[in-house]
């Protein structure tokens, strides 16, 4: 995405012409969405991308999906992939035809109450809902 801020600059040589107008650019990583359990986010879906991490508790790379939207504001706004929330983006993309055709889709992650797994771990629970404006 190209940085809104960058300006064509104008560079010269030592006579003082012009030679050429640049631009530059950077990566728009966007803000982070964490939800907690109860919590929502509304946004227009931009795309999916499998990105790598580093697992916080193992320390090892992991690779990971990352779902990016634009908020009311028109700010880029991300979340990370997790094991429901993957369950859910793949549902919706099999539902609406794939992933192209829900890019510019109005989105709605809400998330719901953790699952018990065995051995005290918990697992997030999600529900995607999609309108067209």
């Amino acid at each position: 995405m190209k940085d809104k801020s960058s300006k064509p600059a104008e560079t010269g040589n030592n006579n003082g012409t012009t030679r050429r107008k640049q631009r530059s650019y950077r990566p728009d990583r966007g803000e982070s969405i964490v939800l907690e359990p109860g919590d929502s986010f509304e946004g227009v879906f931009q795309g999916a991308k499998e990105i790598t991490i580093q697992d916080n508790k193992t320390h090892e790379d992991k690779d990971v999906t990352r779902y990016s939207f634009r908020d009311e504001n028109g700010k880029k706004r991300v979340i990370l992939g997790r094991a429901m929330l993957d369950s859910a983006f793949e549902e919706m993309f099999e539902q609406e035809g794939g992933m192209d055709k829900c890019i510019g889709l109005n989105i709605k992650i809400e998330r719901g109450e953790d699952e018990k797994l065995p051995g005290r771990r918990t697992m997030g629970t999600y529900d995607l809902t999609v309108w067209e404006e």
